[in-house]
């Protein structure tokens, strides 16, 4: 099985051009406005790249750096607070996904891109990679289709979700052992050439799943023996969905691949909280504090945009941070 980024990334926009963007204006209207706006929220564009950049998951490492993956440049991206941009890591494979540990990344990335199939695969590979850009350690992962989410299980275990099969890989990465971990047909696209199973986030001892074919939320709990523990439970259909992150208190932010970032509230309403500069947005991510959101937008590269590729962060005005810690 082969996936065409651009067809895939256009089916998961289809809902906008169908009806997604009516939804997010009556979201506006029934809301009231942008909470960015009406929280008095600060949002700046930290960085840009020329316009045709997929940027597409990050993740804040442990000393603050604000760590992402630019799939086009085959690398990883850092954004230093006081500082900016730092030179980039070079990986030589399409970055897909990063989580960052006490020492290193643990980056996902594609041999070969999506844009470009070839009947040989995306050459899914996971990278153990330092923050002055020594590759320690590559874990080839063939019998997988199109890995897209990760989350870290444990200090050596990550879980990695297969986009066109609807399977979670558990892989040690000690050992480099790859195994399927769960699987359910139905977080796999009805259209091959589409994205089902999407972002991942263990929060509160289960792991939360996107799925991004039926814009759906999806819980499974975690066991003891961190196996997976009992059904898969609808938590919310969505307007789109692509990466999220939970806040402490239980609020969903989320990116659903068009011109917003949105917030699902504990009663289950759902609103826009950022609208500058995240067209295409594909990742969120919450300071440890709680007090800042991060996002990344494309550009609209793949459903349309040509605009520049952008990380953007949203502080919180102190009632908007109470709300989210």
């Amino acid at each position: 099985m082969s996936l065409d980024l651009n067809h895939a990334l256009r089916a998961i926009g289809q809902m906008r051009a169908a009806g997604l963007a009516a939804s997010l204006v009556l979201i506006v209207a029934c809301s009231g406005g942008v909470s960015q706006a009406e929280t008095g929220a600060r949002a700046e564009t930290l960085a840009r790249f020329e316009p045709g950049t997929f940027l597409e998951n990050l993740e804040i490492a442990p000393n603050g750096d604000v760590v992402f993956t630019n799939y086009t440049a085959k690398r990883l991206e850092i954004w230093r607070p006081d500082e900016g941009l730092r030179p980039p890591i070079d990986l030589g494979a399409h970055a897909m996904n990063v989580v960052a540990r006490d020492t290193d990344f643990v980056v996902l990335a594609h041999r070969r891109s999506m844009a470009d199939p070839t009947e040989e695969g995306l050459g899914n590979v996971l990278m153990i990679v330092t923050p002055d850009g020594d590759v320690l350690e590559a874990i080839e992962i063939s019998q997988a289709v199109a890995l897209n989410g990760m989350a870290l299980l444990s200090g050596s275990v990550v879980l990695l979700g297969d986009s066109a099969s609807g399977r979670i890989w558990r892989v040690d990465l000690q050992s480099g052992e790859a195994s399927i971990w769960f699987e359910d047909a139905g977080l796999a696209p009805s259209d091959p050439s589409g994205f089902g199973l999407n972002g991942l986030q263990i929060y509160k001892g289960a792991l939360y799943l996107a799925n991004s074919a039926n814009a759906s939320l999806y819980r499974l709990g975690i066991g003891e023996d961190d196996a997976p523990s009992g059904d898969l439970e609808l938590v919310a259909n969505l307007p789109a969905i692509d990466d999220f992150k939970h806040a402490s208190d239980g609020r969903l932010f989320f990116a659903p691949h068009t011109d917003v970032v949105l917030v699902r509230n504990r009663d289950g309403s759902v609103e826009p909280v950022l609208d500058q500069d995240v067209n295409g947005a594909t990742a969120v991510e919450l300071s440890p504090d709680g007090r800042t959101l991060y996002a990344l937008g494309t550009g609209g590269v793949f459903i349309g945009g040509t605009g520049e590729a952008t990380l953007v962060r949203l502080q919180f005005n102190r009632n908007e941070e109470e709300a989210v810690q």
